[in-house]
């Protein structure tokens, strides 16, 4: 004969098993949540410098058509 706490026992087993997905797909979730934002700010940073190189070369470029012109107009 079976337990008459059977149907309990399952429901109960159901329950936590599905709390227990519940817990992981959060963490999962703030992890990759946590990721994304690692990802953002170190592209950020990519982005910075790579203006910061571009800016350096506008200068440089400018200085050098600056000196250029002034080789051919004799100044």
């Amino acid at each position: 004969p079976r337990s008459t706490l059977f149907p309990y026992t399952t429901l109960f087993r159901s329950v936590s098993a599905l709390k227990a997905k519940m817990d992981f797909d959060a963490a999962s979730k703030a992890v990759d949540e946590a990721m994304l934002r690692v990802r953002i700010q170190r592209d950020r940073a990519k982005l910075e410098a790579l203006s910061a190189a571009m800016q350096t070369l506008q200068v440089a470029n400018g200085q050098l058509i600056a000196a250029m012109e002034r080789e051919l107009t004799g100044q």
